[in-house]
């Protein structure tokens, strides 16, 4: 019996959120969470699917899989083109859609045109909100595809694949950072050039990598899409407002990859600090997440969201605090908010 099982990492952006959609570089980064992809074998003419971290176990028609994917496609291609949210709230009702979008796009790109049969387990302990948790369940799913069968993608066009999936799961187009992250499973640097994104492994030893302390706030009420649209109003309302945050974000990122490379520690944590406050006047650090921000930097943390951060609400996903002293920091934030904190080495 026929029994494949492969995972992929989350991720963090070092540096350069939002900033990379406009064609400026990002650093990002895999992260030591994990989701996990397991197909095997299964009834012909039926594909399940099993999620626990949502308590899900569904079983269709290999018929109504592709049908479903079929449906799914020509929604998301109304909503990009006029923007109804009804058209995407009917797609997100399922809670396989993303699976069945990211296996039918692997299906799609290599013409594959029989009725698939198979069982698909997945799980993830990489959490929602700036950790990459569907880019880290998208390349699981393929890599697993892939090897179930036979395809033989090469790495680029599992990277391709995923970016291809998810923007059209989540309706706009993906800057590409966190598909190529999760695949290089490497510190990246990326950045896009004439609409094309280039992504660099960076080979780097730093020791100013060897220690973060990755703190949930909890997931965003908004999604990336939402908060990359707001973005965009409010740059053609202020756009030299908006590019000089831009602009000053590319600039910190170059910096900032010199100060790995050398291992210069004050000036990375001015930088992370620095591009934290860019983020705060950019719109999308929440106040109770600002807040935080400013009695972790008393205890000394360098501080900064990571990811698409929240426009609404009161919690913006992923932090990242450096630092001398992480350990009484992690025990601050953890006896006085209650949240969820990961101390990890970077670049894994």
């Amino acid at each position: 019996m026929k029994n494949i099982i492969k995972k992929a990492p989350g991720k963090i952006i070092l540096i350069g959120e939002h900033a990379v959609v406009y064609g400026y570089p990002a650093i990002l980064s895999p992260i030591n969470l994990f989701s996990k992809a397991e197909i095997s074998e299964v009834d012909s003419g039926k594909v399940r699917i099993q999620a626990p971290n949502y308590d899900l176990d569904e079983t269709v028609t290999s018929v109504k899989f592709l049908e479903d994917y079929e449906q799914y496609s020509k929604w998301m291609q109304q909503y990009r083109e006029n923007n109804d949210k009804k058209l995407l709230d009917k797609v997100r009702k399922d809670n396989n859609a993303f699976p069945k979008i990211i296996i039918n796009s692997v299906f799609k790109h290599v013409g594959y045109t029989e009725k698939p049969s198979f069982f698909l387990h997945k799980f993830s302990h990489v959490p929602q909100g700036g950790f990459g948790s569907s880019s880290s369940v998208g390349a699981s799913i393929i890599k697993a595809v892939d090897e179930y069968y036979d395809f033989n993608l090469t790495k680029q066009e599992m990277i391709d694949i995923l970016i291809a999936g998810e923007s059209e799961f989540h309706g706009y187009q993906q800057s590409g950072g966190d598909q190529n992250v999760v695949f290089h499973e490497t510190l990246v640097y990326y950045q896009k050039k004439d609409g094309v994104g280039v992504s660099r492994p960076l080979s780097l030893q730093s020791k100013l990598l060897d220690e973060v302390l990755v703190i949930n706030s909890g997931k965003p009420k908004d999604g990336t899409g939402e908060v990359v649209n707001k973005i965009r109003e409010s740059r053609i309302e202020n756009q030299e407002f908006v590019d000089g945050i831009f602009e000053r974000l590319g600039e910190l990122t170059e910096e900032i990859l010199g100060y790995l490379e050398n291992d210069y520690k004050q000036a990375f944590f001015s930088a992370i600090d620095e591009a934290g406050d860019l983020l705060i006047k950019l719109g999308i650090v929440r106040p109770k997440t600002h807040e935080l921000i400013n009695e972790l930097r008393k205890l000394g943390g360098y501080m900064k969201i990571s990811g698409a951060g929240a426009i609404t609400g009161d919690v913006s996903g992923a932090l990242l605090c450096f630092g001398d002293d992480l350990e009484r920091i992690d025990s601050y934030v953890v006896k006085n908010f209650g949240l969820d904190t990961y101390r990890m080495r970077l670049q894994i």
